[in-house]
């Protein structure tokens, strides 16, 4: 009895002592390293590094709101960033920093090490929201026309880009067998990522569950032809049968950057509007919303597990097609006083 007493007083006294740290080293072992991705566990060392800095001396339970608070205000001052830019950090990755203090001392109340969470109990910094880049219709058919006298694999990877809305990742480790040519589907149930700036891993997507989407009739002539072109440079240059869409010079996988590289000279090159690959994913979704596409739709094509990030994203075009909305609901009413005005 008295040693199981000693043992529980043991218990609670290094649960009293634990350092940010040593809970940060413990967490990052136990929990994230199996539970996230690796690039999502990349990202959080990342982040952490800072927050260690300036808090992992500190017992978890003597961290305060406080103590947080003056973290970010060191942030933002000069001397915080670690390139040569000037200025402090910018809002938007202060609020990362808070989204990982948040998460890890939330796991501490988890594990029983904590009861309350000092940073639940801040206001996360305020990020002005950007709206998203595209390309309206008119851009949109300048690229297609400048896409015609490029490579067979860099076209046919834009116009998937464009008519899919995959992200790079996904578009990146799309595999034959991943379409249907007769039923003019597409299956999307992986993405390439990449960690430690050159090793890349096959993760599922954000949903973490297949989707199908239709192809347009106009991309499955383009996809056979390809597919015949590929078969002809792998039998040219020896490679072995390769089950991707997009492979470098020896028939290996291609690189994320390498996909980001090319799409930037090419923008360059033909003096198109600046936009990145993942442009074309937005391009994909403000277009089917101009068109009057229901938001169910158009977030299912995107891949968002529901409709409030769609809306989210995309509140600019919608507010224009509320506007539109108005608009006709103008002509409406101008119509009825000219009608009571010929009865009268």
């Amino acid at each position: 009895m008295f040693v199981a007493e000693v043992e529980r007083k043991e218990v609670l006294l290094s649960t009293d002592n634990i350092t940010l740290a040593n809970f940060v080293e413990k967490w990052l072992r136990d929990y994230a390293e199996h539970q996230l991705t690796p690039r999502g566990v990349e990202h959080y060392k990342y982040l952490l590094v800072r927050v260690l800095q300036a808090l992992g001396h500190l017992k978890l339970t003597e961290i305060t709101a406080l103590h947080i608070m003056e973290f970010y205000n060191k942030l933002r001052k000069e001397g915080a960033r670690k390139d040569d830019k000037q200025g402090g950090l910018s809002e938007q990755t202060i609020k990362h920093h808070h989204t990982v203090i948040r998460k890890v001392l939330n796991d501490a109340i988890s594990w029983n090490l904590l009861t309350t969470n000092p940073a639940s109990r801040i206001k996360a910094p305020k990020v002005e929201k950007k709206e998203v880049s595209f390309y309206d219709e008119e851009q949109t058919a300048q690229l297609l026309t400048a896409l015609e006298n490029e490579k067979p694999r860099f076209k046919i990877m834009v116009k998937l880009a464009i008519v899919t809305s995959c992200r790079r990742g996904e578009i990146i480790d799309f595999k034959w067998s991943d379409i249907d040519f007769e039923k003019k589907e597409v299956t999307i149930g992986r993405a390439i990522s990449t960690v430690k700036g050159r090793e890349q891993i096959i993760k599922l997507p954000k949903t973490e569950k297949p989707r199908k989407i239709t192809l347009p009739k106009g991309i499955i002539g383009v996809l056979k032809d390809y597919k015949k072109y590929q078969n002809e440079e792998r039998l040219k240059k020896g490679w072995d049968k390769t089950e991707w869409l997009f492979t470098g010079r020896y028939g290996e996988l291609l690189y994320l950057s390498t996909s980001s590289r090319q799409f930037k000279k090419f923008i360059k090159r033909h003096n198109l509007h600046s936009i990145t690959l993942h442009g074309l994913r937005h391009t994909h979704g403000t277009t089917l919303i101009a068109a009057g596409l229901d938001i169910r739709t158009v977030a299912h094509r995107l891949g968002h597990s529901g409709t409030s990030t769609t809306l989210d994203i995309y509140t600019h075009l919608l507010k224009s097609a509320d506007q539109a909305a108005a608009d006709v609901m103008d002509e409406v009413l101008e119509k009825s006083k000219a009608t009571n005005h010929l009865v009268k």
